[in-house]
């Protein structure tokens, strides 16, 4: 068996962190324009609102883009933990970082051969830590190519997937 694909998938915490920055920066630079007279007198004129209306906007517009930078912090964590390996030998052996039921391999199967997959037989096979490997359309000639590829797929579990993925709790 020859490996056709391994890559890595998940959110992108680079982006994540640099999103929340500039949201941090936003909601900075909200309450510094609230505590500002001069910002005060400027959306006084153009919106036509009192001195504590103005503030009140200025404030709320620094909570909503602190309270979004928060949240991207967050999403940035989980992206950088979360992170999922996915391999796959020729187009139907799937080894993948995730704990959830096979559900969740028929959106990867469609993702990876573009094709549906909706009456694929699959086996699953439970690896170390909790995660699974799975096998799509079996269609192994004798027990020993089946064994094979069994051990074969462990064996990149251990030396490749295991080593980049989070323990399951």
């Amino acid at each position: 068996m020859k490996l056709i694909k391994e890559y890595s998938y998940g959110q992108n915490a680079g982006t994540m962190i640099m999103i929340a920055v500039l949201l941090f920066g936003f909601a900075a630079g909200a309450a510094w324009l609230g505590y500002t007279v001069k910002s005060e007198l400027v959306i006084r004129v153009v919106i036509k609102l009192s001195p504590s209306q103005a503030r009140v906007l200025y404030y709320t517009a620094a909570s909503v883009c602190g309270l979004f930078a928060l949240l991207s912090l967050i999403s940035a964590k989980a992206g950088m933990d979360e992170k999922k390996k996915l391999i796959v030998y020729d187009d139907r052996i799937i080894i993948s970082g995730i704990t959830k039921p096979v559900s969740m391999f028929f959106r990867e199967m469609v993702s990876v051969n573009e094709r549906k997959v909706s009456s694929t037989r699959f086996i699953d096979i439970d690896m170390e830590d909790g995660y699974k490997a799975l096998i799509s359309n079996v269609n192994f000639k004798n027990t020993a190519e089946f064994e094979d590829a069994i051990e074969l797929i462990k064996t990149t579990y251990r030396n490749t997937v295991k080593k980049s993925l989070p323990p399951t709790f």
